[in-house]
């Protein structure tokens, strides 16, 4: 795919609305007072700003787009396109930006008879394929006066996956608790791996669980340096529960 003359839009941009008012300015003020340097002036920067449009233009006339590629993403998240162009002229191609809808543009430049891969993102939305209607490619250069755009309308299909869930906390390091018995933690790793494994799974037959092993266990005291572990809380409260109540039979408490 060539990019034609007639598919090239170019306006001026501030900076160029800008230079032209102070330009005409500059040609009133010397026709005023009949200043001669003034005028020459004023039709120099004319035509170097002339110049500028020509060139801007040129910037995107014949650049040629040899493939296109879109990566699967994830629904709700920023894929990327990759797309190869190619220069054949004898000039090189500055300040291209390559933009999709309302994603950020990226800008890449192309050397004298060279090609490239430029990558842009593009917004992936419900999921399924997506096609990617069209892409805005654009340049300002040499003085950013002028700016020069055109539209790429490319049968593009990317693939977008569901949306993964939210990653779930990791468990404490090994370090998290001071009491260890053979080689086997206080319990709050498992207590986060058994909540990781069912995240819909209420927390009261989980604690129903470890009520009963910590219970069934011989009674220790809590961790002295562990103040966040659920366990060893449990454990602790049980013990002045059963020393409290001597009378009781705990494993009739216990068995359900």
């Amino acid at each position: 795919m060539t990019l034609q003359a007639r598919r090239i839009y170019i306006l001026p941009t501030r900076s160029g609305l800008v230079a032209a008012g102070l330009l005409l300015i500059m040609l009133i003020a010397g026709l005023n007072y009949s200043n001669s340097l003034a005028l020459l002036l004023c039709f120099m920067l004319c035509g170097v700003a002339l110049v500028s449009m020509h060139e801007c233009h040129r910037m995107l006339r014949g650049l040629r787009l040899i493939s296109a590629r879109a990566e699967p993403t994830f629904a709700q998240r920023q894929g990327e396109l990759l797309l190869g162009f190619e220069n054949t002229a004898s000039h090189a191609r500055p300040a291209l930006r390559l933009r999709v809808a309302a994603v950020a543009p990226r800008s890449f430049e192309l050397a004298a008879h060279s090609s490239c891969v430029a990558r842009v993102a593009y917004q992936g939305l419900a999921r399924g394929r997506q096609r990617i209607d069209r892409l805005h490619l654009s340049s300002d250069a040499p003085l950013g006066l002028f700016r020069a755009w055109t539209w790429l309308h490319l049968p593009l299909e990317a693939f977008i996956y569901p949306l993964p869930l939210s990653l779930l906390p990791l468990p404490p390091p090994a370090g998290a608790c001071a009491a260890r018995k053979n080689g086997r933690g206080c319990g709050l790793s498992r207590i986060a791996i058994r909540r990781a494994a069912w995240p819909g799974r209420p927390m009261r037959v989980a604690r129903n669980c470890w009520w009963r092993i910590t219970m069934r266990r011989p009674a220790r005291s809590a961790c002295s340096h562990c103040t966040h572990c659920v366990p060893c809380r449990w454990r602790a409260r049980s013990h002045s529960w059963l020393s409290g109540c001597s009378n009781v039979n705990a494993a009739a408490r216990i068995t359900p």
